[in-house]
């Protein structure tokens, strides 16, 4: 049906057709567009930065040398940050790690630290700001998969529990029912990994189903009245 010359020319057209598809293939690969479309739609979660592991490694490295140990770990964002979890639990020897602006994915770049304290028990307060922004939003229940699995391998005596993304009050760009339905997916989520869920986030709602103004300073951030509450809830948990 072809001649020998169109045959020559078809493998020449296929093999050039490969070889572009190869080279497209190891563009996607180098520049990393492939995992960015995993992350875009929930498959997958961002990479670190190599830049912060060098500091993260350097406080890890601290934290081992000095032989710090804490029995109780919170572990998250601003929540954690701004807690004064002492003040509540003075007979705890504990440690905060807590830092603002955090979501799942900064935590999963530092579970070293946790692993460096050696504790018996891990309370994660983490999601808000994945729900904040947009672009960690899909991915954040894949997120909270990898961040337990992580924290399972490298502190395997330890209990981990989940609390509840805290409630907000307007003019805050997430939703309450948005909240409320992510929580939902975390206590299942948590069932299934076998996590313990901690629900933080009834005992500070007011009668609208938003964060109550006296547990608020800024209608997201706790005031030391809201901390209080907060460590109330969790303080079962903490002495169980």
């Amino acid at each position: 049906m072809y001649g020998k010359g169109s045959r020559l020319l078809i493998l020449l057209l296929v093999a050039l057709l490969l070889a572009a598809l190869g080279a497209l293939g190891i563009l996607a690969v180098r520049t990393g567009w492939v995992h960015r479309l995993l992350v875009r739609h929930g498959l997958a979660v961002e990479r670190r930065a190599k830049g912060d592991d060098y500091a993260l490694q350097g406080w890890e490295a601290s934290l081992e040398s000095l032989n710090c140990r804490a029995d109780v770990v919170f572990f998250g964002d601003s929540m954690a940050y701004y807690t004064d979890w002492g003040r509540s639990y003075p007979d705890v020897t504990l440690c905060n790690l807590g830092y603002r602006g955090d979501t799942v994915h900064g935590l999963l770049k530092r579970t070293g630290m946790v692993r460096a304290l050696a504790p018996r028990k891990v309370f994660l307060l983490i999601g808000g700001n994945n729900m904040k922004y947009r672009r960690y939003a899909k991915t954040l229940d894949a997120g909270y998969r990898s961040l337990a699995a992580d924290l399972r391998e490298k502190c395997p005596e330890a209990s981990l529990y989940m609390v509840s993304i805290l409630p907000t009050r307007a003019p805050y760009p997430v939703e309450s029912e948005a909240i409320r339905a992510q929580n939902r997916r975390l206590q299942a989520l948590a069932e299934e990994l076998d996590l313990t869920y901690v629900d933080a986030h009834t005992p500070l709602l007011d009668e609208g189903g938003e964060l109550a103004l006296a547990w608020s300073r800024d209608g997201v951030h706790l005031s030391d009245a809201g901390a209080r509450v907060l460590t109330d809830a969790l303080a079962p948990y903490v002495y169980g």
